[in-house]
């Protein structure tokens, strides 16, 4: 019998893709069970805090090393010996001292099996095998040119994988892993709620394209600027920059003001410059015509809005979703790399207003079926025993 939950691996709300996956994992939590305790497990206290979420689980600190010889030990026993138990006993140790078997660990790092060797993960994986915990690997994205012997076999330990797109399945099928225990479900954050708020000034519902731009002066400055211009020039449109990830060096909001500083006095050209939550940056997306996002969960709330959105793709994720939706990645999806100029923007805005009709049916259709699937993560808690 579960009797509580640990939602484990958060690296902080300041990415709004992070805090969405929490508050729609905690609203799919609540409507199965309303009493269960929750606790969050997370690498930025003050974030979490900040976004509000203490106010509906508890919120715990992963620890830090007190010093030197912690850090060495814990190469040593990662890098050295692979065991990954030992090697994350001084940071997860806030976690590790609360597991038993009652307990049921969600692994929320939705794209952590991207990287190489996700050896936080590995060490929970195995101090939670000890203590007899139960553990799911939540709405999670797989890279197969990332996978080795220990990621495989990490993986068929889980009791049950959570996997977002159908390629994800398929890849972890592919390896041995038994489809008894892994559910294809789209991403929670596909039920996200919105939360309404101002608009920025300049803003026109239904007619302004939202960009969420990320990227180095020169990329930012060589593509998005005249880009805008030529939008500004040839439609009728409003612009709304629009940053996602709010972390210590401010990524996307540098980013955004670096564009918004060519158009600060054009009254087309618009951007959000608060650090609003996801839940209220959805509703601003929500109201735009189209959407350019970089970040995945951005796009998610162009997608789930029934917003015509492409994504300028860093990660499989981007393309699996893509692919989930329209049935293929292309015109949907373009890599940073193939962006070379301005015109190669201009070509993927021309193409969602040919075909903007098209897109919203595609999206009329398909979105409540993932909405739909995307709610079957309730069976699957079910199954475990909350």
């Amino acid at each position: 019998m579960i009797k509580k939950i640990f939602l484990c691996g958060n690296t902080g709300s300041n990415n709004r893709g992070c805090e969405a996956i929490i508050q729609s994992t905690y609203d799919i939590i609540r409507d199965l069970n309303s009493d269960i305790p929750i606790t969050l497990f997370t690498y930025n206290e003050k974030a979490d805090k900040d976004a509000g979420l203490d106010k509906k689980m508890d919120i715990i600190s992963y620890a830090n090393y007190h010093n030197i010889v912690e850090r060495g030990e814990a190469y040593f026993w990662n890098r050295v010996f692979k065991n990954y138990k030992l090697g994350q006993r001084h940071i997860q140790r806030p976690l590790f001292d609360r597991l038993d078997h009652e307990t049921l660990c969600l692994f929320i790092g939705g794209d952590t099996y991207c990287c190489k060797n996700p050896m936080q993960f590995y060490g929970l994986q195995q101090e939670a095998q000890r203590k007899q915990a139960k553990t799911i690997l939540w709405g999670c994205t797989v890279d197969k040119s990332m996978f080795n012997e220990t990621m495989v076999e990490n993986f068929k330990q889980f009791h049950k994988i959570v996997a977002r797109e159908k390629r994800t399945y398929e890849d972890l099928i592919s390896v041995g892993v038994e489809s008894k225990n892994i559910s294809l479900c789209p991403d929670t954050a596909f039920n996200l709620k919105t939360e309404k708020c101002e608009l920025p000034d300049n803003f026109v519902t239904g007619n302004t394209l939202c960009i969420n731009p990320v990227g180095n002066d020169e990329f930012l400055i060589g593509n998005y600027v005249p880009f805008i211009k030529k939008v500004l020039e040839t439609t009728d449109m409003q612009i709304c920059l629009v940053p996602h990830v709010f972390t210590d060096c401010d990524e996307d909001m540098r980013s955004a003001k670096l564009v918004y500083r060519s158009f600060e006095n054009n009254n087309r050209v618009s951007i959000v410059d608060k650090k609003l939550h996801c839940k209220e940056l959805k509703f601003i997306i929500s109201q735009a015509r189209f959407l350019i996002a970089h970040r995945t969960h951005a796009s998610i709330a162009g997608y789930s809005s029934l917003i015509p959105t492409h994504v300028i793709g860093y990660s499989v994720k981007s393309v699996n979703i893509a692919i989930d939706i329209f049935g293929r990645s292309e015109n949907f999806v373009t890599s940073r790399e193939e962006i070379k100029t301005s015109d190669d923007l201009v070509e993927i805005l021309k193409f969602m207003l040919e075909k903007e009709s098209e897109i919203k049916e595609t999206l009329k259709h398909q979105i409540p079926l993932m909405k739909g699937k995307a709610l079957e993560t309730k069976n699957v808690l079910k199954e475990i025993g909350v």
